[in-house]
């Protein structure tokens, strides 16, 4: 963002910002924030002293600091300006005008390299963070010139980073992914802000895709070489992704994985499906989904996903030993179980195995089993949500 105009003596004093960067915000799980680097050019002609304003304004105060994450309350601003966060430069020193919003730099006109390029530090406590940063120049012997630049860059007013939409100007509260095939059923419960915004996942946070739909998983089915997490989930057909996120990342009480939301553009909750061991014997099944509306409202319905792994073991070959658990052809059925059970979480029907492998064949049970032969639609049958 650039302009020069005139005073008396031909010149005004400005500042400009060096580059627009279009840079994406970020969040730290283990800091209190991250700095945004802002590249500005202070211009006060033939000045012999100047003072400049940089100020916030419209800083969003979102809750937490992501979808899922972080303890910063809906009052404290997502965006933060100190003056002692600032580089030190020749001529210019800087001072705190405002708490956290506005500093002022007074500067030494022969000391100063007039027209220099300066690099601005503002904290950022949240990844959807969004505000206006102003650099006002000004002394007694020139006009001023007061120009602002968004943070991030954000030309198109949605307040997300233009590079991350990267042409694509979407509305932040749409969610309207489709699929799979030709299933017309759309979204997944996050909008386009929350996926900007992004998740803790397994205590890494990421940002998901508008054009996905997401599922979030807890599990604590095991072998002794650790979590099995969502086994073969990631077999489901596209546009479905899984996440394994740990228990400090959905809410407890209804399971919420979108929680720190409540007031983003578009916000609904997705609820994180829990994947449980089951260590009893003696059924004829080895997972069960459980939801008291299944195939209207899922996930959201499904109460949790029970794994029945002793009588997977109990039942498949080469060992058929329900307490014997690590070997290879038991911990692969578990995970194929789990995957199996994932997909009837967001209703997808039973695919043949020859399809998409979640299904295994007869011929690995044991002799007898009721479960191993049921006939497998190879067609999926999607039902995300019902309005």
């Amino acid at each position: 963002i650039r302009r020069r105009g005139t005073t008396n003596t031909g010149e005004r004093a400005a500042t400009r910002w060096a580059n627009d960067d279009r840079f994406v915000l970020t969040y730290s799980v283990y800091a209190a924030h991250v700095m945004a680097p802002v590249a500005g050019i202070i211009d006060i002609g033939e000045s012999s002293f100047a003072t400049v304003d940089f100020t916030l304004s419209n800083v969003t105060s979102w809750d937490g600091g992501c979808m899922n994450y972080g303890s910063d309350g809906g009052s404290t601003p997502d965006l933060k300006l100190w003056s002692g966060d600032q580089t030190s430069v020749p001529g210019l020193t800087w001072a705190q005008h405002t708490p956290a919003v506005s500093i002022t730099g007074t500067i030494i006109g022969p000391q100063f390299t007039n027209g220099a390029t300066i690099t601005l530090k503002v904290r950022v406590r949240d990844a959807g963070a969004y505000g206006w940063l102003s650099g006002v120049p000004t002394n007694s012997e020139l006009e001023y010139d007061d120009r602002s630049v968004t943070i991030p860059f954000d030309d198109n007013g949605n307040k997300i980073a233009d590079k991350w939409e990267d042409g694509a100007n979407y509305d932040p509260a749409a969610d309207d992914e489709v699929g799979p095939g030709g299933n017309g059923n759309t979204g997944d419960w996050l909008s386009v802000f929350a996926e900007y915004r992004g998740f803790v996942v397994s205590a890494t946070w990421t940002r998901t895709s508008p054009e996905e739909k997401d599922v979030f998983i807890n599990s604590n089915v095991q072998d002794v070489y650790g979590t099995l997490g969502y086994g073969d989930a990631g077999l489901l057909p596209a546009p479905f992704v899984p996440h394994l996120i740990g228990t400090a990342e959905y809410k407890n009480t209804n399971r919420a994985v979108s929680y720190r939301g409540v007031d983003v553009p578009g916000y609904e909750w997705q609820k994180t499906l829990l994947v449980r061991e089951e260590p009893t014997t003696g059924h004829s099944i080895f997972g069960e989904t459980l939801s008291w509306l299944l195939g209207t409202d899922v996930p959201r319905s499904v109460t949790r996903i029970d794994i029945m792994v002793r009588e997977i073991r109990k039942n498949i070959f080469p060992t058929l030993e329900a307490d014997i658990f690590d070997v290879p052809e038991d911990v692969e059925m578990i995970m194929k179980v789990i995957a199996h059970e994932v997909g009837h979480g967001v209703n997808l029907d039973h695919c043949a195995a020859s399809d998409c492998g979640m299904n295994p064949p007869a011929s690995r049970f044991k002799s007898g089993y009721t479960d191993g032969s049921h006939t497998h639609n190879a067609e999926y049958d999607l039902i995300w949500r019902v309005w």
